[in-house]
Order: C-alpha cells, then sequence, then structure tokens
C-alpha cells in the first residue's frame, strides 16, 4: 500500500521533507563524516535507496529534533500524526479483502481519494482504479 500525502508550505513537515535518492550505488559512511559537525551525511544515508524503487519517487520526513515537531511520545515512541495530510491511498493489487475493507472506510470517513492497483490487461504495468 502506498500513501499520499499532501503538505502546504507553512507545514512544519514541509521544511522536512526530503526527497529519496535512487542509486545503484551505496553511500559509503567514514568515521570522519561521523564526528564532523556537519550532519549532511545523516541526510545522504536515510534519503537513499536502490534504483530498483525508483517508481516509488519517495520522500521522507527526516528530523532529529522531535519535541520542536510537536510528536507525540506513546510508549516510548514518538508518533507522527498525519492524518489530515493524507491525500490518498493507493492499494496493493494483492492487499487482503479485511485490510482493504478498512482503508475505504477509513477514507469514506475522512473524504480520502482510495485507488486498486490493478495488472494492466496489456502490459506488466500496474494501473489505479478509483475505488473512492
Amino acid at each position: 500500500m502506498l500513501v499520499q500525502y499532501d503538505f502546504e508550505e507553512n507545514n512544519m513537515f514541509y521544511k522536512r521533507l526530503y526527497q529519496v535518492k535512487y542509486t545503484k550505488d551505496r553511500y559509503a559512511i567514514s568515521k570522519a563524516d561521523m564526528s564532523n559537525s556537519n550532519t549532511h551525511w545523516i541526510y545522504k544515508t536515510i534519503c537513499s535507496k536502490s534504483d530498483v524503487w525508483s517508481y516509488e519517487k519517495e520522500w521522507r520526513i527526516v528530523t532529529a529534533n522531535f519535541e520542536e515537531m510537536g510528536l507525540k511520545n506513546l510508549e516510548g515512541k514518538y508518533v507522527f500524526d498525519l492524518k489530515t495530510n493524507i491525500k490518498a491511498f493507493y492499494l496493493g493489487a494483492k492487499i487482503a479483502e479485511n485490510f482493504k475493507k478498512e482503508i475505504i472506510e477509513f477514507g469514506q470517513k475522512n473524504n480520502i481519494h482510495v485507488y486498486q492497483m490493478v495488472l494492466s490487461p496489456n502490459t506488466y504495468d500496474l494501473e489505479a482504479e478509483k475505488i473512492i
């Protein structure tokens, strides 16, 4: 399942969005990188992914200051509440029916689009069909 989010420029998460870089090569971190006060290596590590996943066009929220972000600490875990930022759900072609039903109900209650990915009849591509 893929979740599509929408952030306005004045949203606190918007400033911490980083586009994932897809590459064949792993990013190598040296001890010098880690001891340096420049934290750029953290973003390069967290936001690098194999190019086989490039179709995802993923973005990530990266922060080290959880309190500044207003995150809730639940049982020792910080939780993002991004429900109001959800634009759409894209359900996998082989999603379990009970999970699909829950997502559709959530989408209906919160006015969120839900799409089902289906195999194209003519190619190996997946196509998004709107459910709600």
